[in-house]
């Protein structure tokens, strides 16, 4: 069997080479770019929006899949057109149909194509171990065999390698000199040496993007030409596709292909679409065949939380949108399969533990739900993996305990090793932070104690003389604030609960110990809206830090005391948006077993808003009109500020707007920066990329500090490219990330929650 390095290793060597960062991040620019603008001519000339039209994909393959006429009519289809169509219930079962059909036809020479599933089953190594010789003729996975790596992308498979590394590689082989910047050259030459291998070979091995039940058809989507020679030239066509490529009809493999080549590399359509019918019928012994892997499926398709990424058409999107896979590309974010798709269906292709180490990475900005075009619930599934990584760890960790018990102790403990003992360490604020979370008292009493004992090291509210790692000294902590938000908003607490003529301010807790001037600020906003607000004294922690984390139980109880603490109100507002989703989103899915806790998030669904969402809905209800008294007071400046409505202002200000704002609660990229122009006559400069997460991704900045300062450094480099003075950010995490992010920079630039600086333009 393969061995792939454990993720600490892939990480590590991952972050040491620059190349990939700086290669990936230009390339998703260039892919976001692309993608956006053939997206946009295929909706104007199919007059549906792309989330229809991904949709209807996810609805067809999910058809598919769980109709077993579908199957059948494949295998009927298939059969009458002369291929010979066989089930792989596993990785070493597909491996050994092939491996067989070589023996029979005495090949000892295949050649591939690009193929995820045949690298899903490691069948080079295997027909290694039978003396078989795969040769990959897909030019990017050919230069990858010759190097002894794999695949780093599901579509471009050595985009982490640059053009001098490829130029100097070959120069090594082939002992001539090669220009990395004649790409047209290289090519020549593996083109060139790649071609006696087509003649010479018995064997042809694809993989496959769409299996046609109605026609029995296999359908290959490439842009090189290695695939029409690797099933026509060799006697024998082996095609290794999984269960989840079938769709029932021509006219569904159409809407597949429309929406494939658009968002794997930004193409109207791919260089060669080929529809397979049968064996190439100029050989005369000629054979293909089709072989169904499962390896997985079949769990996933009985799992209601991950059947729908069945329905994955490879394209590899998912990672192109993905900070943290810019950073560090597929090796790292992933096993084989990578991508946020790859952090799911690895738990079902190569077990729990292969899928855990990856996990870390993702910061949940839903940026992958919003590309793909499946439709398939990313971040959701991402997190059910997360949560199901806890409990197998937890498990087998209570197995270990178990089996130890009465023996001698220098047999129950494995010595720690010094990178068990770093990881440890490094887990260990994250862990020590989590447990405080549980309890409202308890994270009053450490934040309160830590602003006591900070004095020494604080630079106004940052931690900014606080002697840091290097790991983690791209970023300034913010300083405990000495007076919470609670006890600064003592007069609006209440701890009753059935109030339906009030608005709750749901204060958010890292707001609340942290940066309490944003929940004052909200607070005034709200005011001057009208709203009779009233802060309930009972709320503490929505529970998303430990939804983030995958720890479920301790968020449901988190949940439930919110719940408790809300109940009643008319209208919930909150500064922070993460917690808006949380409580929108997340909670139905945490009490989905649970109906009376579920009713009553439903409920508290349909009351809960962020701050921007609840001024659009105020500046566009029926009983505001234009010059109302609440609007008035918020356009009007205060006395002896300069900035506002008023003529000649040079505040400059950009935008960055919370990636889950977007992403789950429907907001546009330039919502906040409306709210801003329209409530205060101030118009932003527009902030390149501003669709991107900044990289705070709750504990994931902590857990993987190197990625989440990559991540940072390039959102802090695209602010500094408007000019701007004054970045304004709608959500307290965000905020707090990136004052400490610029003030250890050293970066000029004052970062502000929209509550502060909408709050400021009210007259006192």
């Amino acid at each position: 069997m393969h061995e792939i390095p454990p993720f600490s290793e892939r990480l590590s060597t991952a972050l040491a080479d620059r190349g990939i960062h700086e290669g990936l991040a230009d390339f998703q620019e260039r892919w976001q770019i692309r993608r956006d603008g053939v997206v946009a001519g295929l909706e104007t000339q199919t007059g549906t929006s792309f989330t229809e039209l991904a949709h209807k994909v996810s609805e067809a393959k999910a058809h598919a899949r769980h109709d077993p006429a579908v199957l059948q009519r494949f295998r009927e289809q298939a059969a009458a057109r002369g291929i010979t169509v066989t089930d792989a219930s596993t990785a070493a079962d597909a491996c050994q149909i092939i491996s067989d059909i070589c023996a029979r036809r005495g090949t000892q020479l295949v050649v591939k194509t690009k193929s995820m599933a045949t690298e899903e089953i490691f069948l080079n190594e295997h027909l290694e171990t039978q003396g078989i010789t795969a040769i990959e003729t897909d030019l990017g996975e050919w230069l990858l065999q010759c190097a002894g790596d794999r695949p780093s992308h599901l579509i471009v498979p050595a985009i982490h390698k640059r053009r001098t590394q490829i130029a100097a590689m070959l120069t090594n082989m082939f002992n001539t000199q090669f220009d990395p910047e004649d790409i047209e050259g290289m090519a020549r030459v593996v083109r060139a040496e790649l071609r006696p291998h087509f003649i010479a070979s018995g064997v042809g091995i694809t993989g496959g993007n769409i299996l046609i039940a109605e026609t029995g058809s296999l359908v290959l989507v490439t842009n090189e030409g290695n695939a029409g020679l690797t099933t026509t030239l060799p006697p024998v066509h082996i095609a290794v596709v999984g269960i989840d490529k079938m769709v029932e009809s021509t006219e569904d493999a159409i809407d597949v292909i429309r929406l494939l080549a658009k968002s794997a590399t930004g193409q109207v359509i791919s260089s060669y679409t080929q529809f397979i019918n049968g064996p190439t019928p100029a050989q005369p012994d000629a054979e293909m065949h089709v072989i169904l892997l499962d390896n997985g499926r079949s769990q996933m398709l009985a799992d209601p939380v991950f059947d729908s990424a069945l329905s994955c058409i490879r394209c590899g999107a998912c990672a192109n949108v993905c900070p943290p896979y810019q950073v560090v590309g597929g090796h790292a974010f992933g096993h084989v399969y990578t991508g946020a798709i790859g952090l799911v269906t690895t738990a079902f292709h190569h077990g729990i533990e292969a899928a855990a180490g990856p996990q870390s990475l993702c910061i949940s900005c839903g940026a992958c739900a919003q590309v793909c075009p499946a439709a398939i619930a990313l971040p959701d599934q991402i997190l059910e993996v997360r949560a199901r990584s806890q409990k197998s760890a937890r498990s087998q960790k209570s197995a270990h305990s178990q089996k130890s018990k009465g023996k001698p102790d220098n047999l129950a403990k494995k010595p720690a090793t010094n990178k068990s003992v770093t990881k440890s360490f490094a887990r260990a604020p994250v862990t020590i932070g989590m447990y405080i979370l549980r309890s409202r008292r308890m994270t009053a009493s450490a934040t309160w104690l830590a602003a006591a004992v900070s004095s020494p090291v604080r630079t106004g509210n940052l931690l900014g003389r606080l002697p840091l790692p290097k790991k983690y000294s791209w970023r300034t902590p913010p300083a405990p604030a000495f007076k919470s938000a609670r006890r600064q908003l003592r007069a609006l607490t209440s701890g009753k609960k059935s109030h339906r003529t009030k608005t709750a301010l749901f204060i958010q807790c890292v707001t609340d110990r942290f940066a309490p001037e944003i929940a004052v600020a909200t607070s005034q906003i709200l005011q001057a809206t009208g709203a009779d607000v009233e802060v309930p004294l009972a709320q503490h922690c929505c529970g998303l830090p430990a939804i983030d984390t995958g720890d479920f139980e301790t968020a449901k109880k988190m949940a439930r005391s919110t719940l408790d603490a809300l109940e009643g109100y008319e209208c919930v507002v909150t500064p922070a948006p993460s917690c808006a989703v949380a409580m929108a989103h997340e909670y139905e899915r945490l009490f989905q077993d649970d109906i009376y806790n579920l009713q009553r998030a439903q409920d508290l669904a349909a009351r809960v808003a962020d701050l921007v969402s609840y001024l659009e809905g105020w500046q566009l209800g029926d009983s505001q009109e234009e010059g109302s008294d609440a609007e008035q007071v918020l356009r009007k400046p205060k006395e002896g500020n300069s900035e506002g409505n008023t003529e000649g202002n040079t505040d400059t200000i950009t935008v960055h707007p919370f990636c889950q704002s977007r992403t789950r609660l429907g907001h546009s990229t330039e919502t906040a920066s409306q709210l801003i122009n329209h409530l205060c006559g101030t118009t932003s400069t527009p902030l390149p990329e501003a669709d991107v997460c900044c990289g705070f991704g709750g504990s994931s900045s902590f857990t993987s500090p190197q990625v989440a300062k990559a991540i940072l450094a390039r959102k802090l480099q695209n602010i500094a490219s408007t000019g701007a003075t004054t970045l304004i950010t709608d959500n307290p995490g965000c905020a707090l990330h990136l004052r400490g992010g610029a003030h250890a920079c050293h970066q000029k630039l004052e970062v502000l929650h929209i509550a502060e600086y909408l709050a400021d333009r009210i007259p006192s």
